[in-house]
């Protein structure tokens, strides 16, 4: 299979279309072919292990395995310390230079900094689900489901790192794997033995030991990727680690605030019924971003890349094309949830057409993140993440507020509208962000034409 994807890119000499674009602009469509290939792998499986959770658990099932997964996402990302994005600017700078000693320093620090704090995350979750369960939920019925899934994040806070490391040298397609293929494969192979069971604690046993056994993977690609490492401890400074890695945090933190606070706050004043409908609509709705995900795969280290040689001109012609290129791919699939979204939704299960309207609404706030394109990784590669984060700040405030007033009155609609309108706002202020910090204007109108070099 991976030889099967490598030999994808060479499709692009036999098509005319590429010859329009300048050098830089051909490599990234040509690995986005690969990306793009994997990344609807991913889609595909991550929609697929969904709907069978669905079948399997029922709404009430998927809202307490979504609640859990969304407590632990958030330990998670204490134990990622934002070590993640610094490790793939430093990945990405340093094997361009091959600097072969302070790549293993960087890669050897973030490792055994991440293990240490996902275990003391995993620690702390583990005992504090009993009063996470009774006194912020009042679901008693999510303690267990909440212990187990703790066990996932010291794995999962490690794949992370070791993604973004493969992404730093340019190893897509292992990346990829490890991060958006291999835990809903796995996963839903063991979740097809274990849920019919177990129920919502067999799911959550199923996913855990997935990301486990993705893990080992991860490593093996890294060690395969990285022949130049062996034996090699190497150095790097700590402090310079810490510094770039706290602003990541931030702006990671604000993220996974931005996608949680809705499941929280549904937690709070819902049932785990309309929390299960709602969590489909919402991870179904990601699809229609997807494409722009590929797209940031490539673009991430390449950003970093071209912004260190200072040329700016390439960075701004290769963002431009790459935002156009996504609206155009991301269209029909907006189309598709808001002309017929029942009939996406029945996908679940028949009591999941509530979230129908759900699914339109955050569609669109899905797509506005096509269109403004890669603005988040534009600013994290080039030094502004501190402004991205403040950015980032502004419209977590904004989601909260607007799920705490809406949910109690309108329920999941209210989640669907708090999401889109903050997703919006974030996406809008990015871009307007990177016009004024870079230069480049990023919204994909008929000034800025797919085949101009400028």
């Amino acid at each position: 299979m991976l030889r099967v994807l490598q030999a994808l890119p060479v499709l692009h000499r036999r098509i005319s279309l590429f010859a329009f674009f300048d050098e830089h602009m051909r490599e990234v469509l040509s690995a986005t072919l690969v990306a793009l290939a994997l990344k609807a792998l991913s889609a595909g499986l991550n929609f697929g292990f969904n709907v069978l959770l669905a079948r399997l658990l029922g709404a009430e099932g998927v809202g307490v395995y979504y609640l859990a997964l969304t407590v632990t996402s958030v330990a998670t990302l204490i134990g990622t310390m934002g070590l993640d994005n610094a490790l793939l600017r430093y990945t990405a700078v340093n094997a361009e230079k091959q600097d072969w000693a302070k790549l293993a320093g960087v890669c050897r620090k973030s490792l055994l900094t991440a293990a240490a704090l996902s275990t003391a995350s995993a620690i702390v979750i583990i005992s504090v689900a009993p009063w996470i369960a009774e006194n912020v939920f009042q679901k008693n019925e999510l303690v267990t489901p909440l212990q187990l899934m703790a066990f996932s994040i010291i794995p999962m806070t490690l794949l992370g790192l070791y993604s973004e490391m493969l992404r730093g040298l340019k190893k897509v397609i292992e990346s990829l794997l490890v991060q958006g293929i291999g835990v809903p494969l796995i996963g839903a192979a063991l979740l097809a033995v274990l849920a019919g069971r177990l129920g919502a604690q067999g799911a959550v046993i199923a996913y855990s030991l997935a990301t486990l056994l993705v893990l080992l993977c991860a490593n093996w690609f890294w060690r395969r990727a990285t022949p130049e490492l062996r034996g090699l401890d190497g150095t790097f400074d700590t402090q310079l680690l810490i510094k770039t890695s706290l602003p990541f945090f931030w702006v990671a933190f604000m993220n996974v605030l931005m996608a949680s606070v809705d499941t929280i706050t549904l937690g709070i004043w819902m049932d785990s019924q309309s929390v299960g409908i709602y969590s489909a609509a919402a991870r179904t709705s990601a699809l229609t971003s997807f494409f722009l995900a590929s797209v940031n795969t490539i673009l991430a280290p390449r950003f970093a890349a071209l912004y260190e040689r200072g040329d700016l001109s390439t960075l701004a012609a290769v963002a431009r094309r790459a935002a156009a290129i996504t609206v155009l791919c991301s269209a029909p699939l907006l189309l598709l949830f808001l002309i017929n979204p029942t009939w996406v939704m029945e996908l679940f299960g028949s009591s999941f057409t509530a979230g129908a309207n759900a699914l339109s609404i955050l569609s669109l706030g899905q797509f506005v993140n096509a269109l403004t394109g890669s603005v988040g990784y534009m600013l994290l590669m080039c030094g502004h993440e501190k402004s991205l984060r403040n950015t980032l700040i502004g419209a977590a405030l904004l989601n909260v507020m607007l799920n705490v007033t809406l949910i109690p009155h309108y329920g999941i609609i209210g989640a669907a509208v708090a999401g889109a309108t903050s997703n919006v706002w974030m996406n809008i202020s990015c871009a307007v962000l990177v016009y004024r910090k870079l230069s480049i204007g990023m919204i994909p109108i008929s000034k800025w034409s797919l085949f101009d070099g400028t």
